[in-house]
Parts: C-alpha cells; structure tokens; sequence
C-alpha cells in the first residue's frame, strides 16, 4: 500500500473525515466521463463506496476480493476459474416483463459464478462474493450495535438465491467494507488452508501460515479498493479507463 493507500485505510477504519464540508461526488459513467455523480459527500464518504454511477466503486472492491481468493484457492491446489456460468442457478430475470408466449423478453439471468473451484482430491463447488457495506440504508439500524449483521444476511440472501441444485453447492464469501468476513467465507479460509497444509507436507515442504496471508491479502485488496474509491469521488478521472 502506498501512503495515500495507508491513510484512507487508517482514516476509515478509525470513523474519521476522509474530506471537507460541500464536495461533490466525482465518480462518472463508465460510457460517459462527462456525466459525473455529483452527490454531496458525507465528510466519511459512505456514498463513495455505495455510489453506483459507472459500477466503479463497487465493482473493484468485488473484483479485489475474487481476484485473492482466486489465488489462495490455486495455492491450496485447486484449479480455479473466475465469472464462470452455471446453467444450473440461471434463472428468469425478475425485472423482466413476461412475455405473451409465457417466456421471458429477456434471456434468462446467467448464473453466473465469481469462482469455480475444482480439485482432484476434494472435487468441486463454486464461491460467490459479496461485499456489503454495514452504514447502509439497509443494515444500519441494526448494525450500529450487532456485529456482522451485512455479513449475515448476506450468507442468509445468498443461500435462498442459490440453493444446492444438480450436485452443485454455493459457498458465499461476504465481507464488510471494514473488513469483517463472514462465516462461510472464514470457514472456507480455514478449510482451504488447511488443503494446502496437507498439500505441501505431500511434497515435504516446510509448512506456511496460509490463513495468515490471504487474510492479510483480503485486508489489503479490500482497503486499496476502498481507497481508490475515495480518491475517484473527489477528483474527477476523465480519459481513464475504468477497472
């Protein structure tokens, strides 16, 4: 992380003012850099981070956490693959209109998974990420003095949307934007860092502190995401290609 990196994590993670009184969102349209959000920003830039004008903010914390988990999953000897579709989840897109014929104007949403874990030891399932914001509309109320409560209605809201189907599971991996996993994300940490264990002592390597590192790689990754965030909401970023 760099400095700026470093302070926007340290500011958030404290409750602190990340700018001033009377600045406007800068975020932009992805097809569009001169269409801007424009929003007042609360002085701890929640709206930074929920803002969803250009799918930027969102969209990069998501693709920062798939992208580590990804790899602690080939660490741990699996094979990993990231947005793979799964016929099996694919389902009528609800904001679609029926149409006369009893089908759907639309095609059907892709079931689309962040990653698709497969291993010759330990066979197959799929994770999905979330990343949730506890300030939120949504969960304030009850998470200003409940712990975890996005966390939890993620994994509640994800196994609803995507039960056992065809021999396929979903694990859910969701994660606060202050950095809380939840539940199944921390026990697919602990069982895969445990397959890696077994994988190097298979091939007499010393062993490694696995849960350690991608905990502190999803801590990272999460908080570098955040941070861009920040910085796009206050200083337009026009001719850049968004990620």
């Amino acid at each position: 992380m760099n400095d700026t990196e470093f302070i926007h994590s340290l500011r958030w993670r404290l409750g602190l003012p990340l700018t001033i009184p009377g600045q406007l969102c800068r975020h932009q349209a992805s097809r569009d850099s001169r269409r801007q959000c424009l929003h007042p920003l609360d002085l701890c830039m929640h709206h930074a981070i929920i803002c969803k004008l250009g799918g930027g903010p969102s969209n990069r914390v998501h693709k920062a956490i798939q992208s580590t988990l990804g790899t602690a999953l080939e660490d741990a000897g699996y094979e990993a693959k990231l947005e793979v579709p799964v016929p099996e989840f694919s389902r009528p897109n609800p904001r679609m209109q029926p149409s006369g014929d009893g089908g759907w104007d639309s095609k059907d949403e892709d079931g689309v998974m962040d990653i698709s874990a497969w291993s010759t030891l330990y066979g197959e399932f799929l994770v999905d990420v979330s990343v949730r914001h506890p300030a939120s509309v949504r969960y304030a109320d009850q998470a200003w003095h409940t712990d975890g409560v996005a966390n939890k209605r993620a994994d509640t809201e994800k196994q609803a949307r995507y039960p056992p189907s065809g021999g396929k599971q979903v694990i859910t991996a969701a994660i606060e934007t202050w950095g809380r996993c939840g539940k199944e994300l921390r026990d697919l940490l602990v069982m895969i860092s445990a397959h890696a264990r077994a994988r190097d002592s298979s091939r007499g390597l010393p062993p490694q502190r696995y849960l350690r590192k991608w905990r502190l790689k999803l801590s990272t990754g999460l908080n570098r995401a955040l941070s861009r965030a920040f910085s796009d909401a206050l200083v337009a970023d026009a001719g850049k290609p968004r990620e």
